[in-house]
């Protein structure tokens, strides 16, 4: 796979790790459990523009060359995120009935025609040989579980009779057979298990009724001290919320045995915890904002004015996000929150402009014409000079929606604050149009 990743174009380094991920390097990653099945390799590009090309060449070679994998195929993130976007979680003390219910997710994740990498956190079931002891025959030999247990250890994976010291690492040294002999089970029956009462080796098929070959779960996970297996997908598109809310009715749908739970988690559950952070904060904020405008009027109508335009920055958001196959994410979220910062300080300044020249004794429907006009420079003007400076960010990963959010926003809001403004100042404090000079 290294190989075939050095010869694509714009491919840089790779980087192979085999028996589990690799140290952690950055804050973000996460580095995977010690796993003989597990191997990852790590590549850079030239240029982040050439990673959907690798990635696009890495997904056909996996699935024509070498389709028994269950490749995890993922950029390297900035913020949080998780190897599957749309987790179902289910809690419950069976092994078997949690395997079940997890199959029935998976079931429904590839009944969905957008969904790819579908797969659960347990990994696949192994065969065991597991030896039935025989308590009599054991007891007139003197052979313990433990003695034959040790036995079979020593027969297969070695047991550690002392440790090697080299420089400052110290590795164990095993006692075990030659590989040829370790490999083959169907000399099992002849391991030697030493008999106190005899004196000398017996074969463990003297102490083991029979051989019994099962499948056994090699990793099984928990959380919040209860067992939970993990059923999850990533969606083919960009976005997950559409994949989401088809396939969360139909697994909220499954019958559920008693004493077992569904959870969701992945994007929905990172969205919902930064999301309830974020807005047990927002009230306050929004009921500090409102006072201080009332306060900076002395009256209602104006600051009214003002909270009535903030929505028009959802057009433009929207059209922005749509256009430039955009999400609204976390980072749109934390955009959103301060473009209505932004359009609150446009509309103070065409509101605080009209009340003066109305002050200084203009009729009030030529003091919001005139207002209008000599306002429009400085607010289309800072308006620019934020979108421009926010075209930098288009390239960087972690804050593109962000900046789309804001551009977008306050561009199509700049606008519409220039024209709905007057327009609810007149019909707010009834400004007839005869009193136009």
């Amino acid at each position: 796979m290294a190989e075939f990743l050095r010869q694509q174009p714009g491919v840089v380094q790779t980087a192979s790790v085999i028996g589990g991920g690799a140290t952690r390097f950055t804050l973000v990653y996460e580095p995977k459990e010690d796993a003989a099945s597990y191997a990852q390799v790590i590549v850079r590009t030239e240029q982040r523009e050439q990673i959907p090309a690798v990635w696009a060449a890495v997904e056909d070679y996996m699935t024509s060359e070498v389709p028994r994998l269950d490749p995890i195929l993922k950029a390297l993130r900035i913020g949080p995120g998780r190897d599957g976007k749309i987790e179902a979680r289910f809690h419950g003390p069976d092994e078997k009935i949690l395997r079940e219910l997890a199959e029935q997710a998976k079931a429904i994740f590839r009944a969905d025609p957008e969904t790819k990498e579908i797969r659960d956190d347990w990994r696949s079931p192994t065969k065991l040989i597991r030896p039935v002891f025989n308590e009599k025959v054991g007891r007139d030999l003197g052979i313990t579980r433990e003695e034959l247990g040790y036995a079979l250890q020593t027969a297969f994976d070695g047991n550690q009779v002392g440790l090697y010291r080299d420089g400052i690492r110290l590795m164990p040294i095993l006692i075990r057979p030659p590989p040829d002999e370790r490999e083959d089970v169907t000399h099992i029956q002849d391991i030697q298990v030493w008999s106190p009462v005899l004196q000398r080796s017996v074969p463990v098929g003297q102490v083991v009724s029979r051989f019994e070959t099962v499948w056994e779960n090699t990793v099984i996970r928990g959380r919040n001290r209860e067992q939970t297996i993990i059923a999850s997908c990533n969606p083919t598109g960009s976005l997950t919320s559409p994949v989401f809310e088809r396939v969360k009715p139909k697994i909220e749908a499954m019958q559920l045995p008693p004493g077992y739970t569904l959870t969701w988690g992945g994007e929905f559950e990172d969205s919902f915890e930064a999301q309830d952070a974020l807005f047990k904060a927002i009230p306050a904020g929004f009921l500090f904002m409102i006072i201080t405008s009332i306060l900076l009027f002395g009256k209602i109508r104006q600051p009214l004015i003002i909270w009535l335009t903030v929505p028009l920055a959802l057009i433009g958001v929207t059209a922005g996000l749509l256009g430039f196959d955009g999400a609204f994410d976390f980072m749109s979220l934390l955009g959103a929150l301060s473009l209505i910062g932004l359009l609150i300080k446009n509309a103070i300044v065409l509101i605080e402009e009209i009340d003066q020249q109305i002050a200084d004794g203009k009729p009030p429907r030529q003091a919001v014409v005139d207002s209008s006009v000599s306002r429009l420079r400085p607010v289309v003007l800072a308006a620019t000079t934020t979108i421009l400076g926010l075209i930098p960010l288009l390239q960087d990963v972690f804050f593109v929606n962000m900046s789309i959010t804001i551009m977008a926003g306050l561009g199509f809001a700049t606008i519409l604050t220039m024209v709905i403004v007057p327009v609810l100042y007149t019909l707010l404090f009834r400004i007839p149009a005869s009193a136009a000079s």
